[in-house]
């Protein structure tokens, strides 16, 4: 609004006068005369343009309409409740608090869904910070299982990262824990393993979907089943302390 061209003051404010003029002479004034008229439409120009000073170029787009002056109000108005909206979303309430937060610094981790990467990245991070910050108090971690199991890597990575947690890690199954799942829920200390009583726990041989290939990779993805297979079951019994005969 500030930058509204001079030529477009100039004009409206002929227009003001002549609109101005226009009403004298349609009143008939007896007592105005042709000199007078013009000292009137003088001194409306000069109030005109006192008040101009006054109150800013704003005042300009008056005798123009209010065509402008809406159209910046209005976008001024969606602009300030959008800023508004922003500061809602960046405010924090008052007594709000970040479960996830919370619980973490109670040590306690959730492998809540399939463990896939970005499951086993969050729980290893998650897992190497808590030992970052261990005070060498012996304090457990928690980790709470209800899973379906998932990709054997990813699982490998967690199962690694809890083995060597310099603290006691405790396991407990919500719902259910299979396939890998279970292995990580075997992975806990001795003695700190737990199931609730409508929880399941479920070992399956490990799964492959491997199709139209040539008989040569048939055979080494064969092998590498066999390989993964065996050394699971290994890692379950050197947790249970079972025979690791099939």
């Amino acid at each position: 609004l500030e930058n509204v061209p001079s030529f477009l003051a100039i004009a409206s404010l002929e227009k003001f006068s002549k609109s101005l003029a226009n009403n004298v002479q349609q009143r008939s004034l007896p007592s105005l005369s042709s000199s007078s008229l013009i000292y009137r439409e003088a001194e409306t120009a000069n109030r005109f343009s006192a008040s101009n000073d006054a109150r800013g170029p704003l005042s300009l787009l008056f005798p123009l309409g209010g065509l402008f002056l809406w159209s910046s109000f209005t976008r001024d108005k969606t602009n300030n409740a959008v800023r508004l909206e922003e500061g809602k979303n960046n405010t924090k309430k008052p007594g709000t608090i970040h479960v996830e937060k919370e619980l973490l610094q109670q040590r306690k981790i959730f492998i809540i869904g399939s463990i896939d990467d970005k499951m086993a990245k969050t729980v290893v991070m998650d897992l190497m910070w808590l030992a970052s910050q261990d005070t060498s108090n012996n304090e457990p971690v928690t980790i709470y299982i209800h899973s379906s199991g998932g990709l054997v890597a990813a699982g490998l990575a967690i199962h690694d990262v809890m083995r060597s947690m310099p603290c006691p890690v405790r396991t407990v199954c919500l719902g259910k824990a299979y396939s890998m799942a279970a292995i990580l829920l075997a992975s806990g200390t001795n003695g700190q393993r737990y199931c609730l009583p409508n929880s399941r726990v479920m070992i399956h041989q490990p799964s492959s979907s491997l199709s139209r290939s040539s008989a040569s990779d048939v055979a080494i993805h064969a092998a590498s089943v066999l390989s993964t297979h065996k050394k699971l079951v290994n890692i379950i019994s050197s947790h249970t302390g079972q025979s690791s005969a099939i």
